[in-house]
């Protein structure tokens, strides 16, 4: 039985060591992919070949360079001749900063929030913790179509729907690590020495609690990536002119068998961005989390 047992804490310790070798090399190509995301994204303007806005419908549904296609369109044209590259590098900013925003909405909204119900108690407490518990039972994509179909489809609205999005986990995160700072003696002695709410909450109990949080942001970051895409392709988030990779998605769809490369190249990007966001948030866990680098 024991030899059973040592075999098998063996094996697990095993996997575990040659899992810590593989999985900085997979951390380093997601770092290097958002690395080119983010030049693309911020240098969308310098890289374009084309204004994406351009139509040129001579030149509509063309094929990539590989495929047949020309220089000046080395990812094809779309159905109305625009390129898909200069459009790609829009849409890959477009859709990081509409995350990258509500994201950070997101955190603050919910942080603020865990730290008045962690502060207050009583009816506070309460009520947070109902439109908590609100907000993590309601589908989010039913919430998101009934704001933008009832108010209309305004890019500042569409980037606060966003930031209404995951803000439920740093809620019940902050107030109950708010809770957890509070009994320890630091923050007892802070208060005996009356120093205020404030002061308390963003000067010591948020540094303490900060790299808890800054892991939630990197693992909701992907997910507000693909719900901003999902309600683009669905005709309610980002609008023409402007454009986005669910946005990309949407109008090529109807082209799927003809020209793929409408739809695959956008649906790539969210792919390995979604991956990477994911892998690098799942590294900083191990590494920031103090309950998992504790075991």
């Amino acid at each position: 039985m024991s030899d059973t047992i040592d075999q098998s804490a063996v094996s697990t310790a095993a996997k575990r060591h040659s899992s810590s070798r593989r999985h900085p090399f997979l951390v380093w190509l997601a770092v290097v992919w958002l690395g080119v995301m983010i030049v693309a994204g911020i240098g969308a303007d310098i890289l374009s070949p084309h204004d994406y806005r351009d139509l040129d419908l001579r030149n509509r549904l063309l094929p990539p360079l590989f495929f047949g296609g020309q220089l000046s369109h080395p990812l094809g044209t779309d159905q109305l001749g625009h390129d898909v590259f200069s459009r790609l590098l829009h849409s890959i900013r477009m859709s990081f900063l509409v995350a990258l925003i509500g994201t950070v909405i997101g955190a603050a909204l919910g942080t603020i929030l865990g730290f008045i119900a962690a502060h207050r108690r009583g009816i506070a407490d309460d009520v947070i913790t109902m439109f908590v518990d609100f907000q993590a039972a309601m589908p989010f994509t039913i919430i998101a179509l009934t704001v933008l179909a009832f108010f209309g489809n305004d890019l500042m609205l569409f980037i606060a729907v966003m930031g209404i999005y995951g803000w439920e986990r740093y809620a019940r995160l902050a107030r109950g690590l708010a809770l957890s700072a509070r009994k320890q003696g630091y923050a007892l002695a802070l208060d005996t020495l009356g120093a205020g709410p404030w002061r308390i909450y963003s000067r010591h109990i948020l540094p303490n609690i900060g790299s808890v949080l800054i892991v939630n942001m990197t693992i909701n970051f992907p997910e507000t990536i693909l719900a901003e895409s999902a309600l683009s392709f669905l005709g309610l988030g980002i609008q023409p002119p402007l454009t986005s990779l669910g946005n990309m998605l949407g109008y090529g769809r109807d082209y799927l068998t003809t020209a793929w490369w409408i739809v695959v190249f956008p649906g790539l990007t969210i792919v390995f961005s979604v991956l990477a966001m994911s892998l690098l948030g799942d590294w900083l866990r191990d590494r920031l989390d103090p309950r998992i680098s504790a075991n």
